[in-house]
């Protein structure tokens, strides 16, 4: 007998003493689900319904979510199941399947169950169960992104990347998603297309932002974004809880991270703005400002209103992005996480990383109120910071003999490096499993063999059928056989590229810690840190580099910039075959290069003169 069969579970199960069902209580009005809720519901009924029927036989009473059948549920769970952060699930994990399993159980059966039975079973798990399994009560580590980290991410996505996308908007839409998460620190849901709501097309649209440029004094124009926004979790469809921040750059000093910049960079390509009828206007609006006014909205074309900023590929393997469907925050974070592990950060990158970062740096502001912190992170009160966001790494510094939290005139460093992640970075961390650990890992992995046996018998099976068969091959056995043999070779290549994927991390985790003594160790650093290679990048993503991070700093522009950047972006060969196709779409005359101008293997474009 092992733990958590059918024999042990029929054998604690018999050893139960019977209780009265629950109470069913008058059900309210069923609330509507989103569907990353019911996907979670499926899961949690499908591993339910699989403990009952290891349980009930023909002619046995139905069973019930009573406190001691519940408690052999999780048991069950428990024993059954692994756990992310050690061999079984976490006290926390466990804790939260309870409140899961009652909204669950209420959904899909009508039955509330008591509140008595549900505190019976977290005091079980956080004590009993526990302590007979030795569960962990360990949590993930709260890290969190500054400033200074996503800087630096979004300039390696720009000079760096040797990420080719099948249309180079992508990377703009990437940087632009990054820099906007940073600026806000909202959840990626309230501004692309929620995975909690996957039937819906909601998200951050042109008509949400108000673009103003405002008269400097010194000359030219600063412009400010006014976004509106269901930034609240759970208000998605409430006007009457949306939020407008203000986001405004005054001093450009990284046009690679600014959520101004990119967002006119996006808007230019969408034909958003009304009356904007080429990129020099866009970008040189101080002669627009009526006289007597400090400042000019710029008004949203009609047929851009309802278009989201960020949208995801036509299909899968299209390379033309649509003009009407959203991108999804799933995909937007995988490309985040991407660009964290590519560039050499060694952190479990999250949206909470970088929410963290600016939540925090909120919470020590003396001019931000804990209301509007919270206001500004969507949460209703300060209990959900403390919970979830607030960092549990606190820095204390020696000054004249004293232990401070403050910082001094005199104190040359960043407070934020202490929790954050730039001096973790190593770009010299590997970027894939090695080949020879994953041939070993492969070998010694029993549930890759056993789906692999299983696969294999199948198709010695069918193979078998066919043989018999001859020339016919229309049998129900077949089509049987070829079913499952597809579901097993899927279910195969799942479980071989999960594995890869957990394997990698663990070994990516595991040679950050080690990197330093192997350093300490070596006679010679460089054999351990070898430079990356620099890639020959095409002359219009040269000229992007140059103009996003200009080696002299006095020339730095939004115009310049924004121009290589399309012109970069609308030549790239996902834009270009759509263009071809289309015939509709002209490039603006202030981006086409008016000559070329050859220097060794670079080519320097000059624009025509711009017209307005």
């Amino acid at each position: 007998m092992i733990p958590g069969d059918v024999e042990w579970l029929s054998l604690q199960f018999a050893n139960l003493a019977s209780l009265p069902a629950p109470v069913q209580r008058p059900m309210k009005a069923k609330k509507k689900v989103t569907t990353a809720t019911e996907r979670l519901y499926d899961i949690e009924e499908k591993s339910w319904e699989q403990f009952r029927s290891n349980l009930e036989k023909p002619g046995d009473p139905e069973i019930r979510p009573e406190l001691s059948v519940l408690q052999l549920y999780f048991k069950w769970f428990a024993i059954t199941h692994k756990g992310k952060l050690g061999p079984r699930p976490s006290i926390s994990t466990l804790v939260w399947r309870v409140g899961r399993f009652s909204y669950m159980y209420a959904d899909r059966h009508g039955i509330d169950i008591p509140d008595d039975v549900k505190d019976g079973v977290v005091q079980y798990i956080q004590n009993d169960l526990a302590a007979e399994l030795h569960l962990t009560s360990k949590t993930y580590d709260k890290n969190f992104a500054t400033d200074e980290d996503v800087s630096e991410m979004l300039k390696y996505l720009w000079t760096e990347d040797t990420h080719c996308y099948l249309n180079e908007r992508m990377r703009v839409q990437g940087a632009f998603f990054k820099a906007f998460l940073r600026a806000t620190a909202s959840r990626p849901g309230a501004f692309t297309r929620s995975e909690c709501y996957r039937d819906s097309n909601i998200a951050l649209c042109y008509k949400d932002v108000e673009v103003w440029a405002i008269r400097k004094k010194q000359g030219g124009v600063r412009y400010r974004l006014d976004v509106t926004f269901h930034n609240m979790k759970g208000a998605r469809l409430d006007p009457s809880k949306f939020l407008t921040l203000t986001i405004e750059e005054k001093y450009l000093e990284d046009l690679g991270s600014s959520v101004v910049f990119l967002f006119l960079v996006l808007g230019w390509m969408d034909r958003a703005f009304e009356n904007i009828t080429s990129l020099h206007q866009l970008f040189h609006l101080e002669g627009f400002i009526p006289d007597g006014a400090s400042a000019i909205r710029l008004p949203v074309a009609a047929a851009a209103r309802t278009q989201p900023i960020l949208r995801r590929m036509e299909k899968r393997g299209s390379k033309r992005i649509s003009k009407t469907l959203a991108w999804s925050s799933g995909s937007a974070l995988q490309q985040l996480k991407r660009v964290c592990e590519a560039g050499g950060w060694p952190q479990r990158m999250t949206a909470y990383n970088v929410r963290r970062g600016g939540l925090n740096k909120l919470d020590g502001d003396p001019n931000t109120s804990s209301a509007q912190r919270n206001q500004i992170a969507g949460q209703g009160n300060s209990a959900v910071f403390t919970r979830a966001y607030l960092s549990r790494h606190s820095a204390v510094k020696i000054f004249k003999g004293r232990a401070t939290h403050v910082k001094n005139e005199d104190d040359d460093d960043d407070d934020d490096d202490v929790r954050g992640m730039r001096l973790l970075r190593d770009r010299s961390a590997p970027q894939t499993l090695p080949d020879h650990l994953w041939e070993q890992i492969m070998q010694a992995d029993r549930d890759l063999k056993t789906i692999d046996e299983n696969r294999q018998l199948v198709r010695q099976l069918l193979r078998r059928e066919l043989a018999l068969l001859g020339a016919d091959r229309s049998s129900t056995n077949v089509t049987a056989l070829e079913r499952e043999l597809y579901n097993s070779s899927r279910k195969f290549h799942q479980r071989k590229q999960n594995l890869k994927r957990q394997e990698y991390l663990k070994f990516r985790a595991e040679w950050f810690k080690s990197r330093a003594s192997k350093i300490l160790a070596s006679s010679n650093e460089s054999q351990l840190q070898k430079p990356i290679t620099a890639t020959e990048f095409s002359p219009a993503r040269k000229a992007v580099i140059e103009a996003l991070y200009p080696a002299d700093p006095s020339k730095l522009s939004m115009f310049s910039a924004a121009k290589a950047l399309i012109f970069f972006v609308e030549t790239s060969d996902g834009v270009r075959a759509s263009i071809a196709s289309e015939r509709k779409r002209r490039l603006d005359p202030a981006i086409l290069p008016g000559k070329k101008r050859r220097q060794g293997d670079s080519i320097t474009f000059i624009a025509c003169s711009p017209t307005i």
